[in-house]
């Protein structure tokens, strides 16, 4: 090939690079279209804690125990905050 090893090296990493953001790119949309994604499942789950307190704040809640609607709150107010984390991009070096 007439390359140095230590050039194919270098280029090895940047396709490295390349082919993790690229492998990103793509399982994105398809993520968001099975709702999968991060955004997707926080959106879901906090769509659904604003109807769980709408519907509380509706109803004569001497009908369910407090005990189960603190528990149906705490469990998505839980699967809400599991759902962010902070981002992370790779960069090259």
């Amino acid at each position: 090939m007439g390359v140095n090893k230590a050039t194919l090296i270098k280029w090895g990493s940047g396709v490295k690079l390349e082919t993790i953001n690229r492998y990103a790119l793509e399982l994105e949309p398809l993520q968001e279209k099975y709702y999968v994604s991060k955004k997707k499942r926080i959106g879901l789950f906090g769509e659904q804690l604003v109807r769980l307190k709408e519907g509380f704040a509706a109803r004569d809640l001497s009908e369910i125990s407090t005990e189960k609607l603190y528990d149906i709150t705490m469990k998505t107010a839980a699967s809400l905050k599991r759902g962010v984390t902070p981002n992370h991009f790779k960069r090259s070096e």
